[in-house]
């Protein structure tokens, strides 16, 4: 249990998610010992008795004895700033998504993890969210809708490795299954990430399939300013949720025509929609960070490079075929916030 005062708490990148850890850290009653960024103007976040704990020295962080590292630094930092606090002996460390920006990062920070023992958990928060607990009890309740066939999932240009290695963790609970093959029409124009004019990102669209063999299509492109929606299309019904209003809708063959076959897709159906609320991510980063230091289902490592691969595997895909993650090299190291 690291939820206690005497917990010995230290912050890298001090912008906007930072400054939600930094909210947390005071929520929980942790203590806070040192905070570091590359802006000096980020200093003023902080309340007037925490100031003189800023630094933009990251080695002199790393001076404190340090019991939870928090990074959330641009990803281009993550693999270097946690090599070095694994290799001082910091045990339990949180890092900001995506954990990494290339195959041979990810698997230097996997080894060295297994090698001193350290804690990682990365902040995929999307398994937290209200819409999910919303949706398991939904379905769960409505046996004759069947098993997920194919999930469709459309929004504005938000970036593949931004916002839609979240959508990997969507589908990946929605099929109960990893995403094992991806194939991408990506935009040819890549969108430039607000964190920088050195960070670029992917829009466009993405193809792909689960191990259990759940189809999936995610349409982000740059023509696009607006929406998040997700369409679950299941044997005999259909789930649509709009995350920006709330709106959960559904449409399910009424249970008398089971029996009849699938080219039947126009029996009567048993429609309706509801309101849910909508977890920010304060709310959701919250709920990690306690199963975190609770040590109870955080998402580690091992699960957080899955998404890499992911990103990585569409990428370099130049064949009109599904790329099998299994199979993927690549020594690029890629220009993601």
């Amino acid at each position: 249990m690291l939820i206690n005062k005497k917990t010995n708490c230290a912050i890298i990148g001090f912008g906007k998610m930072g400054l939600v850890y930094y909210n947390i850290i005071k929520k929980l009653n942790l203590n806070l010992v040192s905070v570091c960024d590359l802006k000096e103007s980020n200093k003023k976040n902080l309340k007037k008795k925490d100031q003189k704990l800023f630094t933009k020295n990251f080695n002199r962080v790393l001076d404190n004895d340090i019991d939870f590292l928090i990074i959330s630094s641009t990803a281009d930092c993550h693999a270097s700033y946690a090599k070095k606090a694994i290799l001082k002996g910091i045990k339990n460390i949180l890092i900001e998504k995506p954990v990494v920006t290339s195959l041979k990062d990810g698997y230097e920070l996997m080894r060295l993890q297994k090698k001193y023992k350290t804690r990682i958990c990365v902040n995929h928060n999307e398994f937290l969210k209200n819409n999910i607990k919303i949706l398991n009890e939904f379905s769960k309740s409505k046996k004759n809708i069947g098993a997920v066939n194919s999930i469709i999932f459309t929004g504005g240009n938000m970036g593949y490795a931004m916002n839609a290695v979240h959508v990997f963790d969507l589908i990946a609970i929605l099929a109960k299954s990893k995403i094992s093959k991806v194939f991408n029409l990506f935009d040819t124009k890549k969108t430039k990430n607000p964190r920088g004019r050195n960070f670029f990102d992917f829009s466009g669209r993405l193809i792909g399939e689960t191990k259990n063999k759940v189809n999936f299509f995610i349409d982000i492109s740059n023509k696009q300013g607006h929406g998040r929606n997700i369409k679950i299309l299941y044997e005999y019904g259909i789930i649509d949720i709009d995350f920006l209003s709330g709106k959960f809708s559904y449409n399910i063959r009424k249970k008398k025509y089971l029996k009849l076959p699938k080219t039947r897709y126009n029996t009567p159906g048993e429609k309706g929609s509801f309101k849910f609320k909508i977890a920010p991510v304060k709310i959701t980063t919250l709920r990690h960070v306690e199963k975190f230091l609770t040590n109870k289902n955080y998402i580690k490592l091992e699960r957080a490079f899955e998404n890499v691969k992911i990103l990585i595997a569409a990428s370099i895909n130049k064949k009109i075929k599904l790329t099998n993650l299994n199979r993927i090299k690549s020594k690029k190291k890629f220009s993601w916030a």
